[in-house]
């Protein structure tokens, strides 16, 4: 008997064993084994009549494939059909095509041959392939999904967990999609700075853009400038990474600051040169000069103010976000 695939196993000696390779525990229940999520699981059983090691079937055959020894006391482990199958899927894709329908219908054999080879997804039975098992084989090679049906494409409820686990999708998905609130979440939840590449449009919408932030601070250089200047959009980015308040600092709200500063620099340098310019001509009216003299006299004041609060501004603000 092949103890891979040994299925005499004593089930209330189960119920207190753990898979030795990933540690969660085995439990019988109502003739079937299941994992903490219950979900079913075959146990397979190595040494059964010495000390008997208990693992999950696909745990021990993910092992196996890298070293074929007993994980926890390193004895040589027979390879199982399926084991074998994969190993010569490794090697050439199109084997596939020759292996028994049971091992055609293995997901683990399934998986193994589209990493290797997209195009062999037509040669996978129909009847197995299921919603979650074409996500397992898009997220293994992406160039699966322009094989899929238009249907699946336009499914939304597939589309928002394809761009959970693969966000990049988020550019590729069918056009109709492209605007959906919910989708677009899910992608710059898993990575902020896809706020960078998604519609315009979506990036209109508040919650998306806190959420992107939230997932990465440095998203807030593709925000809006409506929501640069957001209290609660800021102070997300900054709790998630502190060097976003360096960005902040620089916010288009300190910009018009700034402008403020330059314009007025520009307006003395401006009234000076005037002055100058009408000192220097000679025709020009004493009254004139005096008028210009007290113009500039009450206007300086007023632009030295102005850049001083605008620097106060800028002071404040800049305390708020390092605080």
């Amino acid at each position: 008997m092949n103890p891979l695939n040994n299925k005499l196993i004593d089930h209330p000696s189960v119920l207190e064993e753990t898979c030795g390779i990933c540690i969660s525990e085995m439990r019988w229940v109502e003739g079937e084994y299941l994992d903490l999520l219950g979900n079913h699981r075959t146990i397979t059983v190595l040494h059964p009549k010495s000390h008997r090691h208990y693992f999950h079937e696909d745990c021990l055959d993910d092992w196996v494939l890298n070293r074929p020894v007993c994980p926890l006391c390193k004895e040589k482990v027979p390879l199982s059909e399926r084991v074998k199958a994969i190993i010569k899927i490794q090697k050439n894709a199109f084997k596939y095509s020759s292996l028994p329908l049971h091992l055609k219908r293995d997901r683990s054999v399934i998986l193994a041959t589209i990493k290797q080879c997209a195009a062999l997804f037509e040669a996978i039975p129909t009847e197995i392939l299921t919603p979650d098992l074409i996500l397992e084989m898009i997220v293994t090679n992406p160039s699966v999904y322009r094989l899929i049906s238009a249907e699946l494409k336009t499914n939304r409820l597939f589309i928002r967990m394809l761009v959970e686990k693969k966000p990049y999708f988020i550019t590729s998905i069918d056009y109709h999609l492209i605007f959906d609130k919910e989708i677009n979440l899910a992608a710059v939840r898993q990575n902020g700075m896809l706020l960078g590449i998604i519609e315009p449009e979506c990036r209109n919408d508040f919650e998306i853009t806190l959420a992107a932030v939230t997932q990465n601070g440095m998203a807030l250089g593709f925000a809006r400038d409506y929501f640069k200047k957001h209290p609660v959009i800021i102070q997300a980015a900054i709790r998630q990474n502190p060097e976003a308040a360096r960005y902040a600092i620089q916010t288009r709200f300190l910009k018009e600051n700034y402008r403020v500063i330059l314009g007025n620099i520009a307006m003395i340098s401006l009234f000076f040169f005037v002055y100058y310019e009408l000192v220097k001509s000679s025709g020009k009216d004493e009254k004139e000069l005096e008028s210009l003299k007290i113009l500039l006299i009450t206007t300086i004041p007023l632009i030295i103010i102005s850049t001083l609060h605008a620097q106060f501004k800028n002071r404040l603000y800049r305390n708020f976000l390092l605080a």
